[in-house]
C-alpha cells in the first residue's frame, strides 16, 4: 500500500506473545510490548501491571524521552525526580522520563496502566 510516495506497513495483529515479567520486592511488575520487535522505533507501546503494596523504579531514559501513561484500573503513586502525583482509574500523565521515576501502587487492587514511550532517537 502506498500514500503520498511513502510506503505504508500492512496492518500486523499482535498476540500478546512478548511477555517481560520479574517479582519486585514485596509485590510483582509486570511489562507486556504491545509492539513488534521488528526494528528499531521512536514510538513504543506497554502494557503495565503492579500488584498490590508494590512498587517499580525506573531509572532515568536518554535525554528526550518521555513517558505518556494512563491508569486503566486501581490507583497509582507516580513520582518522577522529586515530584509525587496521585493517579486514579482514567487518568493520564505526561512526563520527562530522564530522571528516576517510581511507579507505586499503595491500594489493595492491581493497577493496570498503558504506557507510550516516545525517544528522540530510534531505540534498537
Amino acid at each position: 500500500m502506498k500514500r503520498a510516495g511513502k510506503r505504508i506497513a500492512r496492518p500486523r495483529p499482535r498476540l500478546g506473545r512478548q511477555r517481560l515479567s520479574r517479582e519486585i520486592g514485596i509485590g510483582a511488575f509486570s511489562s507486556r510490548a504491545l509492539f513488534p520487535f521488528d526494528e528499531p522505533r521512536q514510538v513504543e507501546f506497554y502494557e503495565l501491571r503492579l500488584a498490590p503494596q508494590s512498587s517499580e523504579l525506573a531509572d532515568p531514559h536518554p535525554p528526550g524521552t518521555t513517558e505518556n501513561l494512563v491508569v486503566t484500573s486501581g490507583a497509582l503513586e507516580m513520582t518522577v525526580g522529586a515530584e509525587r502525583h496521585l493517579l486514579s482509574k482514567g487518568d493520564s500523565i505526561l512526563f520527562e522520563a530522564d530522571v528516576p521515576h517510581l511507579y507505586k501502587n499503595a491500594g489493595s487492587t492491581e493497577c493496570v496502566m498503558y504506557l507510550v514511550m516516545t525517544y528522540t532517537e530510534k531505540s534498537s
